[in-house]
């Protein structure tokens, strides 16, 4: 091979190589593992409303029990094919999952949420979460218009 060429990985050899076959190297960021708790904890505050018995409801959305249970404790983060499952399931919008919205979940189970968790908000991203640009708490109201004098 010439200098300062670099062999295609056909025996996957890491020094050689520029693709990582294996899992990354370093853990996921703290704000990770917080982020994956507050959806668990959405999830579990909504499960417990409309399914209590958590085996009842992983065996109706075909998993085994201990993944929910992994899943509503932050031990393992959600696939989005899991989120938009449970989210229909459970009625919920996957804004509430994600965000801890309750704009587009159904109502009287947004109402005893609401009652329940009161840090749960009505119409946008709530403050436990990362905004994608501005202040999250932010109001929503109309500006006040100034009079010129």
């Amino acid at each position: 091979m010439p200098p300062g060429q670099v062999a295609i990985c056909p025996a996957r050899q890491k020094r050689d190589c520029f693709i990582n076959w294996g899992m990354p190297n370093q853990p996921r960021p703290v704000s990770y593992k917080d982020l994956t708790k507050v959806i668990g904890q959405r999830i579990r505050w909504a499960r417990e409303l409309v399914e209590p018995n958590r085996a009842e409801f992983a065996r109706a959305m075909g998993v085994d029990r201990s993944t929910i249970r992994d899943i509503e404790s932050g031990r393992r983060t959600p696939s989005i094919f899991n989120i938009i499952e449970i989210s229909h399931r459970l009625r919920v919008s996957e804004a509430y999952i994600l965000y801890g919205s309750l704009r587009d979940v159904d109502g009287e189970l947004a109402g005893k949420l609401a009652l329940r968790h009161p840090e749960l908000v009505a119409g946008g991203p709530s403050s436990d979460t990362p905004s994608r640009g501005g202040s999250a708490n932010t109001s929503h109201q109309p500006k006040k218009q100034v009079q010129p004098a």
